[in-house]
């Protein structure tokens, strides 16, 4: 949200190489990077690829919620996972 109120855009990502990150900052032992999150300003579509214009305009398939947001023990879908509006249908974004 602090990204978002300096006009910056914020995309976390997945699927780091954390043995890579540890070596590029110096992460200690005692500390794991399991995710990024990468911050800039927003640049104009049009300047990218075509092939990354059309990934970018397909529309995106997301899991619901309800498959991995638990409470209690693993399997048990948290009451917050399982209301309609915090499950996209048709997830863009």
């Amino acid at each position: 949200m602090e990204a978002t109120s300096r006009h910056l855009s914020a995309h976390q990502m997945i699927g780091i190489l954390p043995d890579r990150a540890r070596e590029l900052y110096k992460i200690p032992a005692h500390s794991e990077a399991w995710t990024a999150i990468a911050v800039g300003y927003a640049a104009d579509p049009a300047h990218l690829p075509e092939v990354t214009q059309e990934r970018d305009r397909a529309p995106r398939q997301r899991k619901p919620w309800s498959q991995f947001v638990f409470t209690g023990q693993w399997g048990r879908p948290a009451p917050l996972a399982e209301r309609s509006h915090f499950v996209p249908s048709d997830a863009t974004a």
